[in-house]
């Protein structure tokens, strides 16, 4: 294999290796905004658990 083909070779197995992280960045995007409904959701249950709670006297 020539210095040529190797740096060709080396250039496309980068390529593959930006795709992959592109997809992975894409992905954990994706993750952080379910998490974020999550809790964004359980933040309006526990505002809406606490406004419903009977008063306690003190």
């Amino acid at each position: 294999m020539t210095l040529e083909q190797r740096v060709e070779a080396l250039e496309q197995d980068i390529e593959i290796l930006k795709k992959q992280v592109k997809a992975k960045d894409e992905q954990l995007t994706c993750f952080e905004n379910i998490l974020r409904n999550r809790i964004d959701e359980f933040s309006a249950y526990i505002d809406t658990a606490t406004l419903n709670a009977p008063k306690i006297s003190q």
